[in-house]
């Protein structure tokens, strides 16, 4: 069964517990003064990307004062019909679809239990084997052993030798700057390929 309750702030409005809005029927006053009667309907939801998570939600937009609010589905019918005692920031969809905004699927959370689910859920991948385009390879050689090292990074080269990645990449650069001098580090002569 469908419940509809009124929008906190936005008198004229419903957010019904299966995740839908509309408007009631109301006198408006146009720009103009014209007084104007609007019929009440359900209202259309836009899909907008979310930026950090680039993952789909639904909107609608709310008119209050002659300006128009865009409000996220989802917030709304949490803020109608979940109780939050711990008055905790995010709304969590638990089946992991940002489109789905039935009651029986949001919850409270905070940041990070919302992030959790969210791996938990295969939502967000995490990055393995992801190296930045800017990253530049490191040789280093060692002129007694004539033992040779290529790493991908001045980081790993660190983690090689057991050393700080300053080290490294102050020794890179000063071989870079100044050809006619070996600086080393470890034993190793260290370059950027």
């Amino acid at each position: 069964m469908e419940i509809w309750k009124e929008i906190k702030d936005f008198s004229g409005y419903f957010v019904s517990s299966k995740g839908r809005v509309k408007s009631s029927d109301r006198e408006i006053v146009c720009k103009n003064g014209v007084k104007k009667m609007l019929k009440g309907k359900i209202l259309f939801q836009t899909t907008t990307i979310q930026k950090d998570t680039h993952l789909p939600r639904l909107s609608v937009q709310l008119w209050k004062n002659n300006k128009a609010y865009l409000r996220a589905v989802h917030r709304l019918v949490a803020l109608a019909f979940i109780d939050n005692p711990l008055n905790k920031p995010t709304v969590n969809h638990i089946d992991g679809n940002p489109l789905n905004n039935n009651l029986e699927n949001l919850e409270w959370n905070t940041y990070s239990e919302n992030q959790k689910h969210a791996y938990k859920m295969g939502l967000v991948k995490t990055k393995r084997n992801y190296y930045p385009s800017n990253i530049k390879s490191v040789i280093g050689f060692n002129p007694i052993t004539k033992e040779i090292i290529e790493t991908i990074s001045a980081g790993e080269m660190a983690r090689k030798l057991n050393v700080n990645i300053s080290a490294v990449t102050n020794c890179a650069r000063k071989n870079k700057n100044q050809p006619l001098k070996e600086y080393k580090c470890c034993g190793y002569i260290l370059k950027y390929k």
